[in-house]
């Protein structure tokens, strides 16, 4: 589920992502899983004005936090950390630092968004 206005599933001109564009915006999805130890990934990008930092809970409690700061619009594959014993759940992103130009709030060079181009777990 996608929360959050202006947000949702765009085309960014290469492919269909999830865009959180403002700092109250989540995407969140209950999984079932076979218990055992999964990193988490993501593949997002690197957007300016950076950083770009979103928090990552598990199961309503937050677990990490993701800076996104090389500031040159590259999507990147990020392993954000390893969920130990994880039997499923809801995981939920949560974009933290949205800023705009209230004259121009459309200009690519002052409105930072949190575009995810997917998530995955890895069994370890």
């Amino acid at each position: 589920m996608i929360r959050g206005r202006d947000s949702g599933a765009i085309t960014d001109g290469q492919r269909t992502i999830v865009r959180l564009a403002n700092g109250r915006a989540t995407l969140e999805k209950e999984i079932k899983v076979a218990p055992a130890n999964y990193w988490l990934e993501l593949t997002a990008k690197d957007a300016r004005p950076g950083p770009v930092n979103v928090a990552i809970s598990v199961n309503g409690r937050r677990w990490k936090t993701v800076s996104l700061d090389k500031n040159d619009d590259a999507y990147r594959t990020v392993r954000v950390g390893l969920l130990r014993g994880f039997r499923g759940g809801t995981i939920r992103f949560q974009f933290l630092n949205d800023t705009f130009d209230r004259k121009n709030p459309r200009n690519p060079l002052t409105d930072r968004n949190f575009d995810l181009d997917s998530w995955r777990l890895v069994s370890e």
